[in-house]
């Protein structure tokens, strides 16, 4: 796990922060959900595809695009990363 930094969640609204990590080596478990997971969806798509449907308005939470925009500065500047 690398931290790659935190943001605040809705700054001036709540004082609520988000911790980001980059996890790597990571594997799939066959597990059955927490019932208050039982609507959670998991699919795995390649970068591009991410990408396209933060684009196209498929993913549009806050949270999500914080921390992906912090991964994609943070990549920049360590181009000898985790996950090659």
């Amino acid at each position: 796990m690398t931290r790659l930094g935190s943001t605040w969640i809705a700054y001036g609204f709540v004082h609520q922060k988000q911790h980001v990590y980059l996890a790597s080596e990571l594997t799939r478990a066959n597990t059955d959900p927490d019932p208050e997971e039982h609507d959670l969806v998991l699919r795995a798509v390649s970068i591009a595809k991410f990408e396209e449907m933060i684009l196209d308005g498929t993913i549009r939470d806050g949270c999500t695009l914080a921390a992906w925009g912090l991964y994609k500065v943070w990549k920049e500047h360590n181009p000898i990363s985790p996950e090659g």
